[in-house]
Protein backbone atom coordinates (compact mmCIF):
# COMPACT_ATOMS: atom_id res chain seq x y z
CA UNK A 1 0.00 0.00 0.00
CA UNK A 2 3.01 2.48 1.08
CA UNK A 3 4.30 1.82 -2.49
CA UNK A 4 0.53 2.20 -4.05
CA UNK A 5 0.74 -1.06 -6.43
CA UNK A 6 -2.14 -1.60 -8.11
CA UNK A 7 -2.85 -4.89 -9.01
CA UNK A 8 -0.52 -7.68 -7.39
CA UNK A 9 -0.84 -11.22 -8.42
CA UNK A 10 0.90 -14.58 -6.74
CA UNK A 11 0.45 -17.92 -7.68
CA UNK A 12 -0.92 -20.84 -5.68
CA UNK A 13 2.77 -22.06 -5.07
CA UNK A 14 3.66 -18.52 -3.55
CA UNK A 15 0.54 -18.71 -1.42
CA UNK A 16 1.05 -22.14 0.43
CA UNK A 17 4.49 -20.75 1.07
CA UNK A 18 4.00 -17.70 2.54
CA UNK A 19 2.05 -18.50 5.76
CA UNK A 20 4.92 -20.58 6.65
CA UNK A 21 8.06 -18.64 5.74
CA UNK A 22 6.10 -15.55 7.67
CA UNK A 23 6.36 -17.63 10.88
CA UNK A 24 9.36 -18.88 10.65
CA UNK A 25 11.31 -15.30 9.87
CA UNK A 26 9.47 -13.90 12.59
CA UNK A 27 7.00 -11.62 9.63
CA UNK A 28 10.37 -11.11 8.19
CA UNK A 29 10.60 -11.56 4.36
CA UNK A 30 12.21 -10.29 1.52
CA UNK A 31 9.81 -9.94 -1.64
CA UNK A 32 10.61 -9.83 -4.91
CA UNK A 33 8.06 -7.63 -7.61
CA UNK A 34 8.44 -8.20 -11.58
CA UNK A 35 5.84 -6.14 -13.57
CA UNK A 36 4.22 -8.24 -16.55
CA UNK A 37 0.71 -7.75 -18.42
CA UNK A 38 0.29 -4.51 -16.42
CA UNK A 39 0.75 -6.57 -13.38
CA UNK A 40 2.46 -6.77 -10.98
CA UNK A 41 3.18 -10.18 -9.53
CA UNK A 42 5.60 -11.85 -6.89
CA UNK A 43 8.82 -13.33 -8.51
CA UNK A 44 10.44 -14.94 -5.27
CA UNK A 45 9.71 -14.79 -1.69
CA UNK A 46 13.04 -15.06 0.77
CA UNK A 47 13.29 -14.94 4.74
CA UNK A 48 15.15 -12.37 6.26
CA UNK A 49 16.40 -9.18 4.13
CA UNK A 50 17.63 -10.35 1.11
CA UNK A 51 17.50 -7.29 -0.79
CA UNK A 52 21.65 -7.29 -1.60
CA UNK A 53 20.68 -10.27 -3.81
CA UNK A 54 18.85 -9.29 -6.74
CA UNK A 55 20.13 -9.69 -10.48
CA UNK A 56 19.64 -9.75 -14.01
CA UNK A 57 21.36 -10.65 -16.92
CA UNK A 58 20.95 -8.16 -20.12
CA UNK A 59 21.55 -10.08 -23.17
CA UNK A 60 22.65 -8.79 -27.03
CA UNK A 61 21.65 -11.41 -29.47
CA UNK A 62 23.54 -11.00 -32.17
CA UNK A 63 23.36 -12.88 -35.61
CA UNK A 64 27.65 -13.76 -35.22
CA UNK A 65 27.87 -12.87 -31.48
CA UNK A 66 25.80 -13.09 -28.12
CA UNK A 67 26.91 -11.00 -25.54
CA UNK A 68 25.92 -11.30 -21.48
CA UNK A 69 26.16 -9.03 -18.58
CA UNK A 70 25.29 -9.47 -15.02
CA UNK A 71 23.74 -6.90 -13.99
CA UNK A 72 23.15 -5.72 -9.98
CA UNK A 73 20.17 -4.28 -9.82
CA UNK A 74 20.33 -2.46 -6.37
CA UNK A 75 22.98 -0.22 -8.47
CA UNK A 76 22.41 -0.96 -12.11
CA UNK A 77 26.40 -1.54 -12.50
CA UNK A 78 27.50 -4.43 -14.37
CA UNK A 79 29.36 -6.86 -12.48
CA UNK A 80 30.69 -8.80 -15.23
CA UNK A 81 30.53 -9.69 -19.05
CA UNK A 82 30.67 -13.03 -21.20
CA UNK A 83 30.52 -13.40 -24.96
CA UNK A 84 30.52 -16.30 -27.54
CA UNK A 85 29.70 -17.04 -31.31
CA UNK A 86 25.99 -17.71 -31.78
CA UNK A 87 25.98 -21.52 -32.65
CA UNK A 88 23.21 -20.81 -35.01
CA UNK A 89 26.20 -19.87 -37.82
CA UNK A 90 26.99 -23.97 -38.66
CA UNK A 91 22.91 -23.30 -40.02
CA UNK A 92 23.46 -20.51 -42.15
CA UNK A 93 26.56 -17.98 -41.55
CA UNK A 94 23.95 -14.88 -42.23
CA UNK A 95 20.17 -14.29 -41.29
CA UNK A 96 18.40 -15.29 -44.58
CA UNK A 97 19.61 -18.65 -44.78
CA UNK A 98 18.89 -19.03 -41.11
CA UNK A 99 15.25 -17.98 -42.00
CA UNK A 100 15.91 -20.69 -45.01
CA UNK A 101 16.77 -23.17 -42.75
CA UNK A 102 13.69 -22.35 -40.51
CA UNK A 103 11.09 -22.90 -42.99
CA UNK A 104 11.63 -26.42 -43.63
CA UNK A 105 10.23 -27.26 -40.37
CA UNK A 106 13.56 -26.87 -38.03
CA UNK A 107 12.61 -23.30 -36.36
CA UNK A 108 13.11 -25.07 -32.95
CA UNK A 109 16.91 -26.31 -33.42
CA UNK A 110 17.63 -22.39 -34.24
CA UNK A 111 15.66 -21.62 -30.88
CA UNK A 112 17.49 -24.53 -28.88
CA UNK A 113 21.14 -23.74 -29.94
CA UNK A 114 20.77 -20.00 -28.97
CA UNK A 115 18.66 -20.40 -25.79
CA UNK A 116 21.93 -23.40 -25.20
CA UNK A 117 24.67 -20.38 -25.60
CA UNK A 118 22.56 -17.79 -22.97
CA UNK A 119 22.58 -20.47 -20.50
CA UNK A 120 26.25 -21.53 -21.19
CA UNK A 121 26.93 -17.80 -20.94
CA UNK A 122 24.83 -16.97 -17.54
CA UNK A 123 26.29 -20.23 -15.82
CA UNK A 124 29.98 -18.97 -16.63
CA UNK A 125 28.64 -15.36 -15.29
CA UNK A 126 27.30 -16.93 -11.98
CA UNK A 127 29.73 -19.23 -11.41
CA UNK A 128 32.39 -16.46 -11.74
CA UNK A 129 30.46 -13.94 -9.15
CA UNK A 130 29.40 -16.49 -6.62
CA UNK A 131 25.41 -15.60 -7.67
CA UNK A 132 23.07 -17.61 -7.73
CA UNK A 133 21.19 -18.75 -10.59
CA UNK A 134 17.85 -18.44 -8.38
CA UNK A 135 18.43 -14.60 -7.58
CA UNK A 136 18.45 -13.77 -11.39
CA UNK A 137 15.15 -12.34 -11.49
CA UNK A 138 14.77 -10.81 -15.23
CA UNK A 139 16.37 -11.49 -18.11
CA UNK A 140 16.59 -8.71 -20.99
CA UNK A 141 17.17 -9.30 -24.61
CA UNK A 142 18.07 -7.10 -27.69
CA UNK A 143 18.53 -8.17 -30.88
CA UNK A 144 17.70 -7.49 -34.84
CA UNK A 145 14.29 -8.53 -35.75
CA UNK A 146 15.48 -12.18 -37.28
CA UNK A 147 16.84 -13.45 -33.82
CA UNK A 148 14.37 -12.33 -31.46
CA UNK A 149 11.61 -14.49 -33.84
CA UNK A 150 14.58 -17.21 -33.24
CA UNK A 151 14.70 -16.59 -29.89
CA UNK A 152 10.98 -16.65 -29.06
CA UNK A 153 10.26 -19.46 -31.69
CA UNK A 154 8.30 -16.74 -33.77
CA UNK A 155 7.54 -17.88 -37.87
CA UNK A 156 10.48 -15.58 -39.38
CA UNK A 157 9.61 -16.69 -42.68
CA UNK A 158 7.52 -13.44 -43.58
CA UNK A 159 10.44 -11.07 -42.88
CA UNK A 160 12.19 -12.39 -45.40
CA UNK A 161 10.27 -11.33 -47.93
CA UNK A 162 7.82 -8.36 -49.61
CA UNK A 163 6.97 -6.26 -47.43
CA UNK A 164 8.46 -7.99 -44.54
CA UNK A 165 6.46 -8.04 -41.95
CA UNK A 166 7.39 -9.57 -38.05
CA UNK A 167 5.05 -11.66 -36.73
CA UNK A 168 5.58 -9.00 -33.32
CA UNK A 169 7.39 -5.94 -33.20
CA UNK A 170 6.82 -5.66 -29.08
CA UNK A 171 6.75 -9.08 -27.63
CA UNK A 172 5.38 -9.48 -23.98
CA UNK A 173 6.80 -10.31 -20.98
CA UNK A 174 7.15 -14.30 -20.69
CA UNK A 175 8.42 -16.63 -17.73
CA UNK A 176 12.06 -17.37 -19.37
CA UNK A 177 11.49 -21.19 -18.27
CA UNK A 178 9.08 -20.73 -21.11
CA UNK A 179 11.57 -21.07 -23.94
CA UNK A 180 14.45 -22.85 -21.62
CA UNK A 181 16.51 -20.15 -20.28
CA UNK A 182 17.49 -21.56 -16.63
CA UNK A 183 16.96 -18.89 -13.87
CA UNK A 184 14.89 -18.22 -11.35
CA UNK A 185 11.90 -20.49 -12.40
CA UNK A 186 9.50 -17.51 -11.36
CA UNK A 187 12.03 -15.16 -13.52
CA UNK A 188 11.06 -13.01 -16.43
CA UNK A 189 12.12 -12.59 -19.57
CA UNK A 190 11.72 -8.73 -21.61
CA UNK A 191 12.78 -8.32 -25.15
CA UNK A 192 13.12 -4.77 -26.10
CA UNK A 193 10.11 -3.93 -28.88
CA UNK A 194 11.54 -3.81 -33.01
CA UNK A 195 10.48 -0.77 -34.66
CA UNK A 196 9.23 -2.25 -37.98
CA UNK A 197 10.29 -4.65 -40.73
CA UNK A 198 14.00 -5.33 -40.54
CA UNK A 199 14.99 -2.36 -37.87
CA UNK A 200 15.21 -4.68 -34.69
CA UNK A 201 15.25 -4.13 -31.02
CA UNK A 202 18.79 -3.80 -31.67
CA UNK A 203 18.10 -0.61 -33.09
CA UNK A 204 15.94 0.31 -29.92
CA UNK A 205 19.10 -0.78 -27.58
CA UNK A 206 21.46 1.75 -29.76
CA UNK A 207 19.04 4.61 -29.87
CA UNK A 208 18.03 4.38 -25.98
CA UNK A 209 21.75 3.78 -24.99
CA UNK A 210 23.83 6.31 -26.88
CA UNK A 211 20.70 8.92 -25.93
CA UNK A 212 19.64 9.86 -29.65
CA UNK A 213 15.68 10.35 -28.76
CA UNK A 214 17.53 13.31 -26.15
CA UNK A 215 19.79 14.86 -28.80
CA UNK A 216 18.82 18.62 -29.74
CA UNK A 217 21.32 18.65 -33.02
CA UNK A 218 20.93 16.43 -35.97
CA UNK A 219 22.44 12.96 -34.79
CA UNK A 220 23.52 9.87 -36.94
CA UNK A 221 23.69 6.30 -35.11
CA UNK A 222 25.65 3.83 -37.48
CA UNK A 223 25.28 -0.16 -36.30
CA UNK A 224 27.77 -2.29 -38.62
CA UNK A 225 26.86 -6.00 -37.46
CA UNK A 226 26.07 -8.55 -39.70
CA UNK A 227 22.32 -7.20 -40.13
CA UNK A 228 23.30 -3.21 -40.58
CA UNK A 229 21.39 -0.08 -39.57
CA UNK A 230 21.71 3.88 -40.09
CA UNK A 231 19.46 5.89 -38.11
CA UNK A 232 19.14 10.00 -37.89
CA UNK A 233 17.42 12.33 -36.31
CA UNK A 234 17.42 13.88 -33.30
CA UNK A 235 14.77 14.25 -29.79
CA UNK A 236 11.77 15.89 -32.34
CA UNK A 237 12.07 12.87 -35.13
CA UNK A 238 13.94 9.81 -36.48
CA UNK A 239 14.05 8.02 -39.66
CA UNK A 240 16.36 4.75 -40.10
CA UNK A 241 17.52 2.45 -43.13
CA UNK A 242 18.98 -1.45 -42.76
CA UNK A 243 21.21 -3.99 -44.69
CA UNK A 244 23.14 -6.93 -44.87
CA UNK A 245 26.19 -5.31 -43.59
CA UNK A 246 28.07 -8.47 -42.62
CA UNK A 247 27.96 -10.26 -45.98
CA UNK A 248 28.37 -7.42 -48.05
CA UNK A 249 31.89 -6.43 -46.51
CA UNK A 250 32.95 -10.41 -46.28
CA UNK A 251 32.10 -11.01 -49.77
CA UNK A 252 29.76 -13.84 -48.76
CA UNK A 253 28.50 -15.13 -51.89
CA UNK A 254 31.18 -13.59 -54.24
Amino acid sequence: RKKKIPVMQSGLKVIRYLSELLRKNDWKITVTLGIRGGTTEVIQLEGGDTTGENYAVVIDVGTSTVVAHLIDLNTCETIDAEATYNSQKVYGEEVTRRIIYAEQNRLDKLREVVVGDINNLITALVTRSKVRLNDIMAILCAGNTAMVHFLLGFNPSRIRKEPYIPVCISPPPIRAVEIGVKVNPRGLLYCLPSIASWVGADVTAGILATGLYRAKDLTMLIDIGTNGEIVVGNREWMVCCSASAGPAFEGSGV
